[in-house]
């Protein structure tokens, strides 16, 4: 259930962006990733945020394949090779942002919440 709700917020975080213009979803696009990240130990909080950022990304940067591929003149495989390395590199930071957030339920369980924003 924490990774649907990851998952969740990470389609509900990208939706914000121009092109699908629903940025009033900015104020709850988190909310579901905070909730799957509370009581889980740091190491589980990093996946879960890693697939949550993996999402976002992957949504976000859908056009980024197309371009090395049209003007770059790479292959279609090689060009997703390396969306692919961008999109796990750029996760990289949800799930850095998950496991202090980990850390901290773990040493405060209450303020995890509070801290978030600080994180």
């Amino acid at each position: 259930m924490s990774y649907l709700l990851a998952i969740l917020s990470g389609v509900l975080t990208a939706l914000c962006f121009p092109k699908f213009d629903l940025f009033f979803l900015a104020w709850v696009c988190q909310i579901p990733l905070l909730f799957s990240l509370l009581k889980k130990t740091p190491a589980r909080a990093l996946r879960i945020g890693f697939v949550g950022g993996f999402v976002y990304y992957a949504v976000l940067l859908y056009w980024i394949p197309y371009v090395p591929a049209h003007y770059g003149g790479l292959s279609p495989v090689l060009s997703g090779l390396i969306y692919l390395i961008l999109v796990v590199f750029m996760a990289l930071s949800w799930g850095g942002f998950a496991y202090v957030f980990g850390r901290v339920g773990v040493s405060f369980p209450r303020g995890a919440l509070v801290a978030a924003p600080l994180i």
